[in-house]
Formats: structure tokens, sequence, C-alpha cells
């Protein structure tokens, strides 16, 4: 199996039971380039985007996250690409916060390896 990327190893602290913590980007890189929008997010499963080990490398890596703040739909459900994430850092004084309807039935990441129990 292919090493994980330096983003991937810090979400991983962040969604430790013990510690769960929220996290803030500085951009999200899109077809290139970084849109430089802030982020706060709450990790909850961290994988890869198809089952199976042969497709288990870097680019495929995901995180679905509960987004607090940021572009889109906020509060709301949100799929990264974990590799293309910017600026990653704890959230300070932000608190971690359960996502609505949280279920098995999510196809950000087929493959998971960390994620907050159901």
């Amino acid at each position: 199996m292919a090493s994980t990327s330096a983003n991937f190893g810090l979400i991983q602290n962040f969604i430790d039971p013990n510690t769960r913590t929220t996290f803030t980007v500085t951009g999200y890189i899109k077809n290139g380039v970084n849109d430089h929008l802030a982020r706060t997010l709450c990790p909850h499963v961290l994988g890869y985007k198809r089952n199976g080990t042969p497709n288990e490398t870097q680019p495929n890596e995901r995180v679905l996250c509960w987004q607090l703040q940021g572009p889109g739909p906020n509060p709301g459900w949100h799929c990264y690409e974990v590799t293309q994430l910017v600026g990653i850092a704890a959230a300070a004084g932000t608190g971690w916060v359960m996502g609505t309807d949280y279920s098995r039935q999510q196809n950000c990441a087929q493959n998971d390896k960390f994620h907050v129990p159901y």
C-alpha cells in the first residue's frame, strides 16, 4: 500500500475519538488553482475514493466533513480530496459537531480507514 500524504496524517489526528477536533483550512486547490477560501471542518470519514488496495493512493484520499464555515451551504456535508486542502490547522475555540443525518450511506470515501461511529 502506498504511503499516505502529510494531510492524511494531520486529519487522522483530528478524527481520533479521544480528541475529536475541528480544523480549518486556508484554501482548496481545484483544477490546479487555490481558491483561498477559508473553511472550518469537522471530519467524520477519512479514507479512499475507491474500494480495494490497488487504488489506495494519495490522489484518491478523501475526507467527508461537516462544514461549519466556508463556501457553499453551511453548515453542510462536503467531500474533499485530502491532498488538495491547503493550510490545515486545529480550529481554536470551535467545538467539533456531529453532522445531521450522519450514516453509513455516503460515497465520499468508499474505503474508509477512520470514521466517527455511526
